[in-house]
C-alpha cells in the first residue's frame, strides 16, 4: 500500500488508535525506501559494497529510529544507513542520504549515527560528518552550508523484520524514464558546466535514468581542454534544490570506468 493511501486510511477510520497508524506509516515508508535505494545502490556503486552477508530472500532485523522530521534505518550485517528526511504531505520522503559504515551489527551502527545527531546536518559547515560518500572509494567532500539546530531526542527506536530484494536495476532505469520535471536538475548541471567554462571550455554532460528521491544523481561530464573527463555527484540539498558535491576524475584510483559505462549506456539526457 502507498504511503499517500495509507494515511488516507488512517484519516478516515477515526476509531484506529493515531500513533498506532503513524508509527505504521513511518514503518511503510522506510521498507519502501530501503528496499529502492539498496537496489540503486548496488546498481551505481556496485552490490559488493554490502560485503558477503547480502542474500537475496534473506531475512534481517531492520532497525528503525525516528527522529523529529527523519527517519534512520540501519541494516548492519550489510553495512547499510539510510537516514530519510520526512515531511507531512503525500510525498513524505524530502531527502535521502546513504551511509557505507564498516561496522556489522545494528548496535554499533546506531550507536555511531546517533553519535552524529545534534552535530549539524551533513552538508553543514564544520561538521564532523563530512558529506556524501564516494560510492566507489567511500572518500568524502564537506558542503558549505549553515548549521541547522541541533536535532532533538529520539521519538522511537523499533526493530522489524526486513526481506533483501533481489537486486535488479532501478526501476527508472528500466523503464528508460526521467522526472517529467527535470528542469531542477538541469539547472544545477548547467550551472556547474558554466561555472567551469572558462578553465575548461565548453564541455557535454550525460545525465542518466533516474527519479527525483534517489540519493544523488551521477553525471558524466565530458573532457576539454586541460580539464578530464569524470563523473558529478548531484544531491538534493536542505531546500529540495540539486547541487553538485563532488566530482570525481576518470583517473585510475577512482576506479570510475564501471560507472562511466553504466551512465553511457542508460543515458537519458544529453546537456550541450
Amino acid at each position: 500500500m502507498k504511503f499517500r493511501h495509507l494515511l488516507l486510511l488512517c484519516e478516515l477510520i477515526l476509531l484506529l488508535n493515531t500513533s498506532s497508524c503513524r508509527a505504521a506509516s513511518m514503518q511503510d515508508v522506510a521498507l519502501s525506501e530501503v528496499s529502492r535505494v539498496i537496489r540503486w545502490h548496488a546498481f551505481w556503486a556496485g552490490a559488493e559494497n554490502f560485503g558477503p552477508e547480502y542474500i537475496p530472500g534473506r531475512v534481517l532485523e531492520m532497525r528503525l529510529i525516528q527522529l523529529p522530521n527523519k527517519l534512520i534505518a540501519i541494516l548492519g550485517p550489510i553495512q547499510f544507513i539510510l537516514e530519510i528526511g520526512i515531511e507531512s504531505g503525500s510525498n513524505p520522503v524530502q531527502t535521502l542520504r546513504l551511509f557505507s559504515y564498516g561496522r556489522t551489527t545494528n548496535a554499533e551502527s546506531a550507536k555511531w549515527i546517533l553519535s552524529l545527531q545534534g552535530k549539524g546536518d551533513f552538508s553543514c559547515i564544520g561538521s564532523d560528518n563530512q558529506g556524501l560518500s564516494n560510492p566507489l572509494q567511500k572518500s568524502t567532500l564537506p558542503i558549505a552550508r549553515p548549521c541547522p539546530v541541533p536535532v532533538p531526542t529520539v521519538v522511537s527506536d523499533t526493530t522489524v523484520s526486513f526481506t533483501l530484494p533481489e537486486l535488479t536495476a532501478p526501476d527508472e532505469v528500466q523503464k528508460k524514464v526521467v522526472p517529467q520535471d527535470n528542469f531542477a536538475l538541469l539547472v544545477a548541471v548547467r550551472q556547474y558546466l558554466d561555472l567551469t567554462s572558462k578553465a575548461c571550455g565548453e564541455r557535454n554532460a550525460k545525465i542518466p535514468f533516474y527519479s527525483d528521491n534517489d540519493p544523488a544523481v551521477y553525471v558524466l561530464i565530458s573532457q576539454r581542454r586541460d580539464c578530464l573527463r569524470g563523473v558529478a555527484a548531484f544531491v538534493r540539498g536542505a531546500d529540495s534544490k540539486w547541487e553538485i558535491v563532488h566530482f570525481f576524475g576518470d583517473i585510475p584510483k577512482e576506479g570510475l570506468f564501471g560507472l562511466i559505462s553504466k551512465i553511457e549506456s542508460n543515458t537519458g539526457i544529453t546537456v550541450p
